[in-house]
Parts: structure tokens; sequence; C-alpha cells
């Protein structure tokens, strides 16, 4: 009767243990450029979209500063022809902007301090490159 060989002896016929995890290490390497060289390819390829849209909304939060530049000069004016003198007009209209940017710089430091980075990718990549690096590569 023939006995089922063991995976020890499928392994023994086929290479040593540590052949078969320098090849598994070497094909994980491999792996994981071609990951990157996909992802470098899928960025340059977007790059030029990137900038087309960027440029578009740099003119947009231009004019919006330019709109709200005439509606603040506007609101002044307002002010004046409400009976206030002229710098009183404008001394009103740069005393609530003065409030609007101190309450708005505060918010933006609180919400400052609740950003992290990217703590489990980075791990994960640490870890990865670790396991790889400890491997010895007997195809180089």
């Amino acid at each position: 009767m023939v006995q089922p060989a063991s995976t020890l002896d499928v392994m023994a016929r086929s290479g040593s243990i540590g052949s078969l995890v320098s090849q598994t290490v070497a094909d994980a390497k491999r792996l994981l450029n071609a990951q990157a060289a996909l992802a470098s390819s899928e960025l340059k390829q977007t790059g030029a979209a990137t900038a087309t849209t960027g440029a578009i909304a740099l003119l947009a939060v231009g004019t919006a500063l330019l709109f709200i530049v005439f509606a603040l000069i506007t609101v002044a004016y307002v002010l004046v022809a409400v009976g206030l003198p002229v710098w009183a007009g404008f001394a009103i209209v740069t005393g609530v902007l003065l409030v609007l940017t101190a309450v708005l710089a505060l918010v933006a430091k609180a919400s400052s301090a609740k950003i992290t980075g990217p703590k489990l990718s980075v791990e994960q990549w640490s870890k990865t490159a670790q396991m790889l690096s400890e491997q010895p590569d007997t195809h180089a």
C-alpha cells in the first residue's frame, strides 16, 4: 500500500524551506515594487488634470476675494448713507473683519490640534519593510 507523501517530503523534492522562503520574499518585493510603479504611473497621468483644475480653482478664489472686497466697500458706504461719517463706516467694517479673523483663527487653532499623521499606514509599511529586510535574498 502506497503512503501519501508528507508536506515536508514534497517541499524537500521542490527545494529547501530556506529557498522557498527566499523565493516568497523575493516575490513579495517584486509585488510591492510593481504596486509602487502602478501608483506612480497613475499619479503622473492625473497630474495635468490636477494642475488645470488647480489653476481654475485659484482663479475662482481670486474672483471671490475681489467680490468680498467690493461687498465690504459697499457696506461701508451704506453705513455712510445712513448718516455716519465715512471714517466711521469703514472703521465698523474693519472692526467686524478683525473680530471675524480672530474667531476663525481660534477655530483653526483648535481644529489643528486634532490633526494626526497616518499612524497606521506608517506602522504597517515599517513592519512590512522590516519583515522583508530580515529575510535573506538569494535571487539577487
